[in-house]
């Protein structure tokens, strides 16, 4: 019982707040009905809602690639294609079949070319390979027929490995050379090489490590620049006087010509100065002339 306050009085004031309650209470609230009909509504637009996300965020992922394509597309060389179509394969030879087919009027751009392939990229984003007789066909504008010879040489400037067989003359002694690199840039590039000459009274093994400078790599003939040091191992064939094997350091300097011969090979023609750090009060100096023939890729 409260205090201040009779039975019938404190049984009043319940009542008229229990009262009082329901009279405020929202009319959506004391419909039990319409409750359950938000319910069902609220679980229908649910599942809309997280399709509708699922939508949205599919379309962002398709904007972006075609953002992520149109960038791309200005990093390539573009041409035009002439004749009624232009099938696309799915590696670099006849025997992989066709995926695609690009018809007349349409652009394509090229990416890279691997033997007689050229792989290409549409805009609609298919990434394919094109036979160079197929390429001779497209257009560099209205006008101008692309270039194939031309674009070999471009390989040629943007060549990566290399590798070839020199042959020369090493001090007197006739001398073959095997040696592979690898081009940082067009510019700049790193050699390894494995020589061996034969003189009249020994025989000479070689090896060293090189860089190279070219300073012209768009140029047909290209003069390049090379530094390198290693080692070198003299035999002699003397078995009258007493001698031994010699094994030395050494570094050289040196210049040369590359020249693009066709498809993916070219001439090379180098002079070399090697100056052997010997173990004696004087270092031996030795010319080297060497001619041959490399392939680049």
């Amino acid at each position: 019982m409260l205090p201040g306050l009779s039975q019938s009085e404190e049984n009043n004031s319940f009542l008229d707040e229990e009262t009082i309650t329901q009279e405020t209470l929202p009319e959506e609230v004391k419909n039990p009905e319409l409750e359950l009909n938000l319910d069902l509504e609220l679980k229908q637009i649910r599942p809309l809602s997280s399709a509708f996300k699922k939508r949205l965020r599919h379309t962002e992922d398709q904007l972006e690639e075609k953002q992520e394509l149109l960038e791309e597309l200005t990093e390539y060389q573009r041409v035009t294609i002439e004749e009624a179509f232009i099938e696309l394969h799915t590696g670099a030879g006849r025997g992989f079949p066709v995926f695609h087919v690009e018809e007349k009027g349409e652009a394509i751009y090229i990416i890279k070319k691997k033997t007689q392939w050229y792989k290409v990229l549409t805009k609609k984003g298919h990434r394919g390979w094109v036979h160079e007789d197929r390429m001779a066909k497209t257009l560099l504008s209205e006008d101008q027929v692309f270039d194939i010879a031309n674009s070999k040489q471009i390989d040629f400037q943007k060549k990566r490995w290399e590798a070839g067989v020199l042959t020369g003359d090493f001090g007197g002694a006739t001398t073959l050379s095997l040696y592979a690199g690898w081009n940082w840039t067009e510019n700049i590039g790193t050699e390894i090489s494995v020589s061996q000459a034969l003189g009249s009274v020994s025989d000479i093994q070689y090896a060293s490590i090189n860089l190279t400078h070219q300073i012209f790599p768009e140029w047909r003939i290209s003069p390049y620049f090379k530094l390198g040091a290693g080692v070198i191992k003299t035999i002699p064939f003397s078995t009258i006087i007493q001698s031994q094997d010699r094994t030395d350091e050494m570094i050289l300097v040196g210049f040369g010509l590359k020249m693009y011969a066709s498809r993916q090979f070219f001439i090379r023609v180098e002079y070399l100065n090697h100056t052997i750090l010997t173990s004696r009060n004087d270092n031996d100096e030795i010319e080297e002339w060497k001619l041959g023939i490399s392939v680049f890729f």
